[in-house]
C-alpha cells in the first residue's frame, strides 16, 4: 500500500463528484489515473487521506479546489491540424462558401467556436487556415478580420498556455506535416527552445474559461463549431443534451465538426451529415 491509496469507495465518491461538476465519466479502469492525479493536490492541501480531502472540499463547496480537481483529471491531448481531413474540408468547401457570403455582404461577421480547445492548437490552426485562405483568395470576399475565433476550455492551466501562445519543441513537432509544414515558419517566431504564435494570429483568437454544462447564452451563436474529441468522455444522456444545445448555438446553414471517432449516432435533431473527401461533419438544417 502507498502513502495515499484511493479505496473503491473513495473512487466512487470522486468520480460522481467529477461527473456532477463537469459531466466527465470515469470508467472502472480509471481508478489508478485518478489516484495519481489527485494525490499531489491532497498532500498540498494538507490532508493525509483522500476521504478527508473529499469531505472538506464538498463541505466547503470550494470552487477553486473544484477547478483544481477538474483540471487534474482533464485529458489535454492535442496537436496542430489534428486528423487532417476536417481542415481540408474547411479549406476546400466551407471557407469558399463563407467567402461568397462575405463578397455579397462585406459587413458580415463570422464566428467559430473551438470548444474544449485545450492548450490552443485547434483555434490557432483555424486562424492559420483562414489567414492562408484569405491570402490566396484573389477575387475578394472573406477577410481574416471578419472571422472571430473563440476557444474555450474547462482547464485553467490549459487556457494559460493557450493565451500565451508559446510551445516547446515537442509540441511543435506534432501535426505540422505535409501541407501544413510551411505554416510553422510563416506564423511562429523561434525564441530558443520555444516557438511563439505571431501577434497577428493571437489578436484573432479569444480564449475563455467555460464549462459545457453551463448556459450557452453568453456565447451567442456561431457559423462553425468544433466540438472534437470531448463528447467521448461524457455520458450518453449528457451527450444528447449537449448536442441539442450545440445545434441551437449554430446559425441555420452552419456547421459542426466532431472528432474522428465521434458521431451523432442516436441524435435526431436537424443536423444533417455531410462529407468532403475523408471528412464527415454536420450542417444545421
Amino acid at each position: 500500500m502507498g502513502i495515499l491509496d484511493l479505496s473503491n469507495e473513495e473512487f466512487d465518491l470522486f468520480r460522481k463528484y467529477i461527473e456532477d461538476k463537469c459531466s466527465i465519466v470515469l470508467g472502472d479502469d480509471k481508478k489508478y489515473l485518478l489516484e495519481t492525479r489527485l494525490a499531489r493536490i491532497v498532500i498540498q492541501a494538507g490532508f493525509s487521506s483522500f476521504i478527508e480531502f473529499y469531505r472538506d472540499t464538498v463541505r466547503k463547496n470550494d470552487l477553486s479546489m473544484r477547478d483544481r480537481i477538474v483540471d487534474a483529471i482533464t485529458t489535454n491531448e492535442t496537436l496542430w491540424f489534428r486528423d487532417g481531413s476536417p481542415w481540408v474540408a474547411l479549406q476546400e468547401k466551407i471557407l469558399p462558401e463563407l467567402s461568397k457570403q462575405a463578397a455579397s455582404n462585406p459587413e458580415r461577421q463570422f464566428r467559430i467556436w473551438s470548444a474544449a480547445c485545450s492548450s490552443g492548437q485547434e483555434p490557432y490552426s483555424l486562424a492559420m487556415i483562414i489567414d492562408d485562405f484569405c491570402g490566396r483568395e484573389t477575387r475578394g470576399g472573406l477577410r481574416p478580420e471578419q472571422v472571430e475565433i473563440l476557444g474555450t476550455d474547462i482547464s485553467t492551466s490549459s487556457l494559460f498556455l493557450a493565451k500565451a501562445g508559446r510551445y516547446d519543441r515537442i509540441s511543435m513537432r506534432r501535426g505540422f506535416v505535409n501541407g501544413w509544414k510551411p505554416f510553422k515558419d510563416r506564423y511562429f517566431s523561434s525564441k530558443g527552445a520555444v516557438s511563439e504564435v505571431c501577434e497577428q494570429l493571437k489578436s484573432r483568437v479569444t480564449f475563455k474559461l467555460f464549462n459545457l454544462q453551463n448556459s450557452f447564452a453568453s456565447l451567442n451563436k456561431f457559423d462553425i463549431v468544433f466540438l472534437r474529441n470531448v463528447a467521448i468522455y461524457f455520458s450518453e444522456e449528457f451527450k444528447q443534451h449537449l448536442f441539442r444545445r450545440i445545434k441551437n448555438a449554430i446559425y441555420p446553414g452552419g456547421y459542426l465538426f466532431l472528432g474522428s471517432s465521434e458521431s451523432l449516432s442516436g441524435y435526431q435533431g436537424g443536423l444533417a451529415s455531410c462529407h468532403h473527401g475523408q471528412a464527415r461533419y454536420y450542417r444545421n438544417i
